[in-house]
């Protein structure tokens, strides 16, 4: 932290317009050590995935330069949400590719609809079931994304 004080103010310096100075913080401030899970992950030491957040998820809904197949796809579906059917709640949304920083707070669509213990990406307009992937218990993906291959084309 910066101390930041005014100069110019003193008696005798009338002429002199005040003005803001930026004085070098203090030498001795110690940053914020890493967590332990983290230094665990920098150093190859097992960690447990269910003591960390997921941050989110990435696929057809999130990026550009998959293949045809899938920018087509997405295209066609502009507007995604993605719900955790395990819970409820949205954890995401994507408008053109960029996550929106608020997503709706409700899901659009049925549950009755979606797949149990997964996270569903929603058609944000028609609530449609568009993709889903199985998660565990915190979040985490069962099965490693693929390389792009939109739904509709799934065996």
């Amino acid at each position: 932290m910066a101390d930041v004080r005014v100069v110019g103010d003193e008696p005798g310096r009338p002429a002199e317009r005040p003005r803001v100075v930026q004085v070098e913080p203090d030498e001795d401030l110690v940053s914020p050590f890493p967590s332990r899970a983290a230094l665990d992950a920098e150093t190859g030491e097992p960690i447990d995935l269910a003591d960390l957040v997921v941050g989110g998820y990435e696929g057809w809904w999130s990026s550009d330069g998959n293949g045809e197949a899938c920018d087509a796809y997405a295209d066609a579906h502009p507007e995604v949400v993605l719900v955790s059917t395990r819970t409820g709640e949205v954890v995401e949304a994507h408008t053109n590719g960029v996550r929106l920083q608020r997503p709706p707070q409700t899901a659009p669509g049925d549950p009755a609809e979606w797949p149990p213990q997964s996270v569903v990406v929603l058609d944000a307009r028609t609530g449609a079931v568009l993709d889903a992937f199985e998660v565990d218990e915190s979040g985490w993906r069962l099965d490693p994304p693929v390389e792009c291959v939109p739904p509709s084309e799934t065996p």
